[in-house]
């Protein structure tokens, strides 16, 4: 299993996100994840929503679902 499928179980989870960006800088985001695409991975963050484009993901933590 790839880590799109890994994301793709995780809708609805609060997840801290490790990725590297083109530039090759280490980031990190977290929220609820709310969709991923084959170009990019949607979290909402407080009140914000973050959009993840041409990263490379490398680890994904699953603090569980949201019930909203």
């Amino acid at each position: 299993m790839g880590m799109k499928e890994v994301l793709k179980s995780m809708n609805n989870h609060y997840v801290i996100i490790d990725y590297v960006t083109a530039d090759s800088s280490d980031n990190s985001e977290e929220g609820v994840l709310l969709d991923v695409t084959d170009d990019v991975i949607v979290l909402r963050r407080l009140n914000k929503t973050v959009y993840l484009s041409s990263v490379i993901v490398y680890r994904v933590v699953d603090l569980g679902e949201v019930n909203e």
